[in-house]
């Protein structure tokens, strides 16, 4: 796939920041929530830590490890299908680059 344009590709790394940074919160926040559960054994408890952190580090290896502008579509597709991105965050991309969104919902 094609490099995206230069204004486009700021975005990109502006969105990838912000998601990035949305998403580790959310991880953040449901670890939290596993060691908020009382009524488990302290066992119970780090295997289910230990399965979140297992299953969101693949996800977020997926959806962030590949930050390259190359690559930068196929992140936002990606980010699109997870349904990370807003409407408003998509109004910020150039229209070719929405374009290019929106075909992949068709896929």
């Amino acid at each position: 796939m094609a490099d995206i344009s230069e204004p486009d590709w700021k975005v990109f790394k502006s969105l990838h920041k912000e998601l990035l940074e949305n998403y580790s919160q959310g991880i953040l926040d449901k670890l939290k929530s596993i060691d908020t559960e009382r009524n488990i054994s302290a066992h119970q408890c780090y295997l289910a830590i230990y399965d979140t952190i297992k299953k969101k580090d693949k996800s977020l290896g997926r959806l962030f490890g590949d930050f390259r502008r190359s690559t930068a579509i196929i992140c936002l597709i990606n980010w699109h299908r997870s349904g990370l991105l807003t409407e408003q965050m998509i109004q910020k991309l150039s229209g070719d680059t929405q374009e290019k969104l929106r075909v992949s919902e068709e896929l």
